[in-house]
This record gives structure tokens, C-alpha cells and sequence, in this order.
């Protein structure tokens, strides 16, 4: 899976690199042996035999070793670019290419050529036009023209909304016609795409999504048709346009990649022509263990405690920086509480923006980034991590956070007629049964740093006299429990508040998620977990709606391509008042940490495409 206000600034992004690599050797060489035929003659005239002394200086031209080994964490889901909104993005990020490059923050310009050489937008913001780049071939030999896009936009958004599958949805609104899913966009001549927009959303950062904006080939292999594709590139097979093809896979044990020798963007001695993936060691320790072995070339999990060693090993290299991943824990406005009832008290706590708030006042945030983290982040203020648009340096300052004040949480619940002791006055109870409220927090089982900081917020509302039971499901079974809803539904279920209680209150009243955004902008965060009102729901799953809210949101994303700096303010707006009205609590903005060895050069971090490293980027330095 923004805001904000002042003066008008330019998104940071960092400055491309999918096409820079270091010179070629061979000029180094021909210098150097230059330099050692001058010094060949001056000892014959000298009559001193130098060779000796300076031979080493004859060295051979860099080359980089055949394979590139990596220690992955992340297997994958599914093969096809349409379906893709998982781990699986950071390996098709190698194989296809989207029409441009989000850069990393920091950059001079926030976007970068990929697919696409150069593009514009109409003072509107309805008309967007990419001019393509000639002689782009993909691997299956097709050479890239404007039907390829059409082609790949066009199955992308139809595979969303016919199978709810991928990232689609990231383009509607160039649907013209919501019947047939016919997306507008036109193609002048071979080489130019225009797409024609119902609302001036920003389609440059679509355009650069690390999910849906995959760009692939049209011409289908022999025996394949549009309805079989999907089983086609299930089995291992690509038709994308990037450095790499899809050389191998095994599920759960390797992947596969190797260099595609016609790549448009072309080759040196230095590069990585193939890599290998290993996916049975996902463990920081046993990663780190085998880095420090020499191996592997990169580890993708680091053992955070291991850090301040690593960094001391000359023959290794730790990049941190920061992620755009955002750790938050969805609070369930209807949650029902029996045990308040037989207290005399409302049995749904969390309908009182008092109590969310003195839940958010009830954590202690340190605690939960060293126990989770080691303290690699920082506490997050609202669903969108530091440096994704808009919450930049400057918005950051504009932003309310919480802190760990355990008075103000008492005193918030008083107001909201609640206690905020046990009921016996004592320590909490290892059962939790001198408690007079007991909340049901649900986490991924698979993920480590929550079983780690969950009971630091047990800890910290036992003062309040709440007994945490928290509880580790599988990804699957946590999503599929908070979704689970009737068939039927009143036409104003949203706002109906007798069938929300009715189904929502006996859901759980926190339910914790790892949160990275399905492009370059914090809308998706900000739209896709507390704006978007799908039944089921998806991905909100506090269950809120807030009219306003929902105004401040889209009215901000559709002013971000033609006024960036009133988009910014409305952010800001909609940011604080999510963060008032406490849903959630926000949690950790997590740093990334990748660690290698160090005679491996070009390695750029870029949040926008989480996971990912670019191996095309890196080249072989030498020992």
C-alpha cells in the first residue's frame, strides 16, 4: 500500500540511475598500458630492468563475476505484472519497465525517463502525452510501440475490476466508459500515447507505480490468448522490456535472473549479468551470518543488532535510510464491549474520539521502535512516512503526533466517562482479570517486528487499567476475520449506524498492519486505508468514515499536478484531522537497512520502490 501548506515546493525524488554505470575498463587499460611502455623504454635507456618493480601496474580491465548472489525474504505471489500487489513487485521491477521512473528523494527532478523520453500535461491536468523511446525490443524480440502501452494499461485496469486482483484500480479515472472498462488513451503515431482524463489526478505518479503501471508486450506467444495469459506468465515466463528475463524459479527455494543481451539501455564487463536469489534463508541472522562469510553478495533481511559490527568490516558495506514502510494499528470504531455493559458503561469505547485518543496518549512510541525496530525508524505522525509526497520537511513540521502521556490518556478517558484504573486498584492481573476493559489485538504471525513490539502496548495500557489479549494469526485468516461481513446491506450502510455495530462489534479492536504505498504518493496510503468505503472492506479497517475527511483527500489529489502548493495545504488539513480523530494509532516509520559487500558500487536507495534494488544499477568495484 500527504499534505500540506507554506510555499509551493517540488517533490524530492533522487536523480535516475537505471542507465548509469561506471566508464568501461577497457579505456583504463589502454591508458595504463601507455604509462607501462613509457616506463619500459626509460629502463632500457637507464639500462635498469624496471619491470620488475611496476608490473603490477599492467592490471586487467574490471570485470564483474558472473553471478550476483542474494539472500531474499520475499517470495512470490503471483508472475503476471497485472496481478502483481506484493513482495513479488522488487523482482519484476528488474524484469519490465513502466513509461517513467519515480526518483529517489533528493533529486533534482522527481521523475525520470524509463519507457517514455519525455512527457507532458495540459494546463488542465486532463491530457497527459508520453513520447516513447525507438528501438526498445522486449524479450520476447517485439519491438515497444504505443499498442504495447494501450495494450498493458488496458488488461492492468480490466484485471482489477473483473478479478479485484493487482493494482488496476490505480487508473480509472481514464475510463471513459465504465461498461465495457474501455480505458482513453490514443496513440497519434507508433511512438506516442495520450491519455485522456476525467479528473486532473497526477498520472506521472501513476505512470511510475511500482504496481500497475508495468508496461508489456502485446505480441502473445504461439497458443496464447488474452484469457490464458494469466496461466502463461504463472508459469515462470515474462514479456517485459527490462535488463533482466526471467531465467528460473522454484517456489520458496531460488529465483532466477539473467541479463537480456539486447537490453536498449546496453552492457559493460562491470554489470551483473545474472542473479541469483535465494529464497531459504530468510532469517537477518542467518543472512548476516553468510554475508559476513563471504557467501553471498547481498543480504536483503540484516540482523539490526548486528549493525555496529558490520559497519566496522571493511569488506562490507550497510546502506540505512529511510522506507516507505509505516507501521499503524487500525482501532475499530464499533467495537463491542460486553464487560462495559455489566459495568453501566457505553459497550462501544471507541465510537468516543476520547477514547482513541487516550489509547493513542497510552503508548509508549520509544519503547515500541527499540522492541520492534532496535530503534531504526522514527514514530510515525499519521499513515504517511517521512519523505513520500506530501509529507515532506516541510509538512513534517506541520504535523500533530502523539505522545506517550499518561495523564492526558487519563484524563481524556475520564471525560469520556470511562476509568482508567484496574478495578481492584492493584498491578494488572497476568489473566487480565482486574481489568475493566480487555482489547482483542490481532497481529501477523509472519512478521516478526510486531510479535516484538505488541506487548510494549500491553505493557504500556495495562496503566490504564486496559488488559491487551493479543493475538498472532496468519496474514490471511487476520485480513479474511476483519472483512468477513454479510451479503446484505442497507442502501445507507455507511452512515447506518445500528447495522455497523451489529456487524463490525465483534471484530477485533486492533488490528495491526505493515503499510507500503502502491506508488510515488502518500494518497494511496491516506485514501486506501481510511477513505475508501468498500463493502467488504478492503484495507480500511477501522471502519471510519469522515465526510470531511474524505472532501480535504481527493480535492488535495486532484490539484497536485496543477496546484501543488494549495494541494499541499489541503494534505495538511486532512492529515491533522486523521490524526485528531485517532482511528489508528501510528506507529513506526521504518528505516531501510540492506547490508553488502563493499566492492559492489551503485547501489541508490529509492523508498518509492520498496524492497527493490535495481541490479542493474550495481556494478562490480574489484577487490
Amino acid at each position: 500500500m500527504g499534505d500540506e501548506e507554506k510555499e509551493e515546493i517540488e517533490e524530492v525524488f533522487e536523480e535516475p540511475k537505471s542507465t548509469s554505470k561506471p566508464p568501461k575498463s577497457k579505456s583504463l587499460g589502454k591508458i595504463i598500458a601507455a604509462i607501462v611502455a613509457v616506463i619500459i623504454v626509460i629502463a632500457a635507456i637507464a639500462g635498469v630492468w624496471m619491470m620488475s618493480q611496476h608490473g603490477e601496474e599492467n592490471k586487467k580491465p574490471v570485470v564483474a563475476p558472473k553471478v550476483l548472489y542474494v539472500a531474499g525474504t520475499s517470495d512470490v505471489t503471483t508472475w503476471d505484472p497485472s496481478y502483481s500487489y506484493s513482495t513479488e513487485a522488487e523482482y519484476l521491477a528488474n524484469i519490465y519497465e513502466p513509461l517513467i521512473w519515480a526518483n529517489p528523494p533528493g533529486s533534482g527532478k522527481p521523475f525520470g525517463p524509463a519507457l517514455a523520453t519525455s512527457w507532458e500535461v495540459s494546463s488542465n491536468g486532463l491530457t497527459w502525452t508520453f513520447h516513447l523511446r525507438h528501438n526498445v525490443t522486449f524479450h520476447n524480440g517485439d519491438t515497444l510501440d504505443a499498442q504495447d502501452v494501450i495494450f498493458s494499461i488496458q488488461r492492468t485496469l480490466t484485471t482489477f475490476y473483473t478479478t479485484y486482483e493487482g493494482a488496476g484500480f490505480l487508473w480509472w479515472p481514464v475510463v471513459d466508459n465504465w461498461k465495457t472498462l474501455h480505458v482513453n488513451i490514443t496513440a497519434p503515431d507508433d511512438y506516442t500515447v495520450v491519455f485522456h482524463l476525467t479528473y486532473a489526478i497526477p498520472l506521472d505518479r501513476v505512470a511510475a507505480a511500482i504496481y500497475g503501471a508495468w508496461i508489456f508486450s502485446s505480441k502473445l506467444p504461439e497458443g496464447v490468448n488474452e484469457s490464458s495469459l494469466h496461466g502463461w506468465f504463472e508459469q515462470g515466463h515474462d514479456l517485459g522490456s527490462g535488463p533482466y528475463t526471467l531465467s528460473d524459479y522454484q517456489t520458496g527455494k531460488k529465483i532466477v535472473l539473467k541479463g537480456y543481451d539486447k537490453y536498449w539501455g546496453g552492457w559493460n564487463d562491470t554489470q551483473y549479468k545474472e542473479v541469483d536469489i535465494d529464497l531459504t534463508t530468510p532469517q537477518p541472522s542467518t543472512q548476516t551470518q553468510k554475508l559476513q562469510a563471504g557467501e553471498i553478495d547481498i543480504a536483503k533481511a540484516t540482523d539490526l543488532s548486528a549493525i555496529d559490527n558490520l559497519k566496522k568490516d571493511p569488506k562490507i558495506s550497510v546502506y540505512i535510510s529511510p522506507s516507505a514502510y509505516n507501521y499503524i494499528g487500525y482501532i475499530n470504531i464499533w467495537a463491542y464491549h460486553p464487560e462495559l455493559a455489566k459495568q453501566g458503561l457505553d459497550p462501544y469505547p471507541f465510537t468516543h474520539k476520547e477514547v482513541r485518543q487516550a489509547i493513542s496518549y497510552g503508548i509508549n512510541y520509544q519503547e515500541v521502535l527499540r522492541a520492534g525496530v532496535l530503534g531504526y525508524g522514527r514514530q510515525a505522525k499519521g499513515p504517511v512516512p517521512y519523505g513520500l509526497w506530501p509529507h515532506t520537511a516541510d509538512v513534517d513540521s506541520l504535523l500533530k503526533q502523539y505522545n506517550y502521556d499518561i495523564q492526558k490518556a487519563k484524563d481524556l478517558l475520564a471525560a469520556a466517562g470511562y476509568p482508567s484504573s484496574t478495578t481492584d486498584g492493584k498491578p494488572m492481573a497476568e489473566d487480565g482479570s482486574n481489568a475493566w476493559m480487555i482489547l482483542r489485538l490481532n497481529y501477523t504471525a509472519e512478521n516478526a517486528v510486531e510479535a516484538a513490539y505488541a506487548p510494549v502496548i500491553q505493557k504500556s495500557l495495562a496503566d490504564l487499567g486496559i488488559f491487551v489479549k493479543i493475538n498472532a494469526l496468519e496474514w490471511k485468516t487476520q485480513w479474511s476475520l476483519a472483512r468477513q461481513v454479510p451479503a446484505d446491506k442497507p442502501a445507507d450502510w455507511l452512515t447506518n449506524e445500528t447495522f455497523l455495530k451489529k456487524v463490525f462489534g465483534p471484530k477485533q479492536d486492533i488490528f495491526m498492519i505493515l503499510w507500503w504505498p502502491s506508488m510515488a504518493d502518500g494518497y494511496d496510503n491516506l485514501n486506501s486505508m481510511f477513505a475508501d468505503h468498500s463493502y467488504p472492506p478492503l484495507f480500511n479497517l477501522c471502519y471510519w468514515y469522515n465526510s470531511t475527511y474524505d472532501s480535504l483527500l481527493w480535492q488535495a489529489y486532484i490539484k497536485t499536478s496543477t496546484d501543488p502548493s494549495t494541494a499541499k495545504s489541503l494534505y495538511v488539513k486532512a492529515m491533522n484531522l486523521l490524526i485528531d480523530q485517532a482511528p489508528a494509532l501510528f506507529l513506526i516509520d521504518v528505516q531501510s537497512v540492506l547490508s553488502m559487500k563493499s566492492n559492489i558500487g551503485g547501489y541508490t536507495p529509492n523508498l518509492y520502490y520498496p524492497r527493490t534494488i535495481f541490479f542493474y544499477q550495481l556494478y562490480y568495484i574489484g577487490e
